[in-house]
């Protein structure tokens, strides 16, 4: 925390590199021009120490008694430790691709998985103490600051009489206001963690137990599945400007193993993500919905507008090691394949061709009824 002395009449230019501080400006006079607020924007910022910092960042714009635009503000929270375990998540789960590829289904890496549980041990760990630390916030102090200056203007002119003066304390107000929205929506943020965290570890745990043949079923709602999948895959989107759509037709409740559906549904929306990221259109655009179908059967689907797959690919999608993509590796829609028989179902493609996109359906039924020696 600086003293105001320490900042004033100073700009973004005399904290962060050029770059940065240039962006920032120019958010500014966007906000100053067009009355409109930049929210939730995830900024790379580097000190003039080397240090880089993740930050949040929403910027407002400030206005005087008759409406009339004066400036900016805003907060930035610090995002940091979350960005380092989304890096180190990444890197543990290319080391668990990498393996994956070489061992086949069969035999997963007993010591990537070890180091992967360490990674989510350490995020589960943050995430704890992140939670911990923004419900103690002591912010709700500030509005008593605007209460304590609005009890004692009387004698205070510059509060009172100076144009700058009177909007110090809507000002206090204002910026109140929003930290107890940053807040909500950072325990918001913060507790959907935690259960993505645990869908993590029980998929880990299927991956572990596959030579036990053990799976746990339970009844849930195939639209909440769907919800997790869309927000596993969140930052990817805004990432890649790519717009997602849902078209939840029916929202049934089905018995199944939903690790196992969540590990089919992130990896057809990641397919997704990269058709769309291959192809050059301006409009990149997902599907992903669900509709209940006869003999007690249920349909989800991911459609993509992306760069489509060739007839004759059809068929090869699903063998193991079979990719298109000079990054592939061939494990993912195996993977997929496998499970959507171990619970039953059935998966099938459907594409016109190059450039006309794609989608993915997997069938399943609502109650599952084969027993897991013949999946």
């Amino acid at each position: 925390m600086k003293d105001p002395s320490e900042v004033v009449g100073m700009s973004d230019f005399d904290f962060f590199d050029y770059e940065h501080a240039q962006d920032a400006r120019n958010d500014e006079l966007e906000i100053i021009e067009t009355g409109n607020s930049k929210k939730d924007k995830v900024e790379k910022e580097v000190l003039p120490d080397g240090r880089t910092l993740w930050v949040l960042t929403s910027k407002m714009p400030l206005k005087d008694e008759t409406g009339k635009i004066i400036g900016t503000f805003g907060i930035s929270r610090d995002i940091s430790a979350q960005k380092q375990a989304e890096f180190e998540l990444e890197k543990a789960n290319k080391k668990l691709v990498d393996a994956s590829r070489l061992a086949g289904m069969a035999e997963i890496s007993v010591n990537v998985l070890h180091n992967i549980g360490n990674v989510l041990n350490s995020i589960n760990i943050s995430s704890v103490n992140s939670i911990k630390i923004a419900e103690s916030s002591k912010h709700s102090q500030i509005l008593k600051i605007a209460d304590l200056l609005e009890a004692n203007v009387e004698g205070a002119p510059f509060l009172t009489d100076d144009a700058r003066g009177q909007q110090i304390i809507p000002y206090i107000r204002k910026l109140s206001d929003q930290m107890d929205k940053n807040q909500e929506t950072l325990l918001d943020e913060l507790r959907g963690l935690e259960k993505h965290l645990s869908h993590v570890k029980a998929v880990l745990q299927t991956q572990q137990s596959y030579s036990k043949n053990t799976e746990l079923l339970e009844s849930f709602l195939v639209s909440d599945i769907i919800i997790d999948a869309i927000h596993i895959n969140k930052s990817s989107f805004q990432r890649h400007t790519i717009k997602l759509e849902r078209e939840i037709l029916d929202e049934p409740e089905i018995e199944s193993d939903k690790h196992r559906l969540l590990q089919i549904l992130v990896n057809f929306i990641k397919n997704a993500k990269c058709a769309c990221d291959e192809h050059p259109k301006d409009q990149k655009i997902i599907w992903i919905g669900s509709k209940l179908c006869a003999n007690d059967s249920l349909e989800i689907w991911v459609t993509d507008n992306g760069i489509g797959i060739p007839p004759e690919n059809i068929p090869k999608l699903f063998k193991h090691g079979f990719t298109t993509r000079s990054d592939g590796h061939g494990f993912g829609l195996h993977s997929c394949a496998n499970l959507a028989t171990e619970l039953c179902g059935k998966i099938r493609v459907e594409s016109k061709g190059h450039g006309e996109g794609s989608k993915f359906i997997l069938t399943l039924p609502l109650v599952r009824t084969c027993p897991l020696d013949s999946a």
